[in-house]
């Protein structure tokens, strides 16, 4: 899984995609909300993807925000990694809300 995301990643990166989707993300936040924009396309993604192949895929458009915008890459990176987390600990079908699901006996379907 972590070689794939590697390579989707990497892919995004060489083909120009990270630069493109961090230009437009800049674009319509404005550099003063580039965080936000940071959190919210973490979460989006977050929803569909795990936290560790989340994360690779979305580090090389956090690296070109960050040279882009010219703000510490941990300016950027914290808001990513902490809308992957919220997203990959409360939402189902992740582990940990299916995990706690089970534990307590309760129906997938109305968590």
């Amino acid at each position: 899984m972590f070689g794939f995301g590697a390579i989707l990643g990497r892919l995004v990166s060489d083909a120009g995609g990270a630069y493109r989707i961090a230009h437009t993300l800049i674009n319509v936040f404005g550099r003063k909300y580039v965080q936000l924009a940071v959190m919210i396309a973490s979460f989006i993604l977050g929803i569909a993807l795990f936290f560790e192949v989340g994360m690779v895929i979305l580090i090389p458009i956090v690296f070109a925000i960050a040279l882009e915008v010219g703000v510490p890459l941990l300016y950027l990176g914290i808001p990513m990694a902490a809308a992957l987390s919220v997203t990959h600990g409360f939402l189902p079908p992740h582990p940990a809300p299916t995990a706690i699901t089970a534990a307590l006996g309760a129906n997938p379907g109305h968590v």
